[in-house]
C-alpha cells in the first residue's frame, strides 16, 4: 500500500485556489429544466396595494413591506371606508389604509 494518491500540502493549497466547477454538486441533483410556476399565497399578497386616506397615495406591497407596516401595532375597523390603521408605505406615517387590487 502506498500513499501515491495523497498530495503534498503545497499542491493541495494550489488546487484549493482554483475555481471549482461552476455548477458543482447542484448539477447532480437538478431536474434539468425550469421549475413550473406555482401560484401561492405570497403571489396574491404581492399583487395587493393599499390606498392611504391621509395622503391619497396608492402603493404596491410585497410581503416584507406589509409585515413592517402593521408591526408593532395595527388596528382593523371593518365598518370604516379605510379599515386598516397602519404605516403608509408611501408617506411613512400612520394612517387609515384601504386594501385595493394592484391594477386599480
Amino acid at each position: 500500500m502506498s500513499f501515491d494518491r495523497i498530495k503534498p500540502p503545497a499542491e493541495r493549497l494550489l488546487e484549493r485556489d482554483v475555481i471549482a466547477d461552476p455548477e458543482g454538486k447542484a448539477a447532480l441533483f437538478t431536474g434539468g429544466g425550469e421549475r413550473p410556476a406555482t401560484a401561492g399565497i405570497l403571489d396574491s399578497i404581492a399583487a395587493m396595494a393599499v390606498e392611504c386616506a391621509r395622503c391619497g397615495a396608492v402603493s404596491g406591497l410585497d410581503p416584507r413591506t406589509a409585515l413592517r407596516s402593521v408591526l408593532p401595532m395595527a388596528l382593523y375597523a371593518p365598518w370604516r371606508a379605510y379599515p386598516v390603521f397602519a404605516i403608509c408605505p408611501a408617506g411613512r406615517h400612520r394612517a387609515w389604509l384601504k386594501i385595493v387590487q394592484a391594477g386599480e
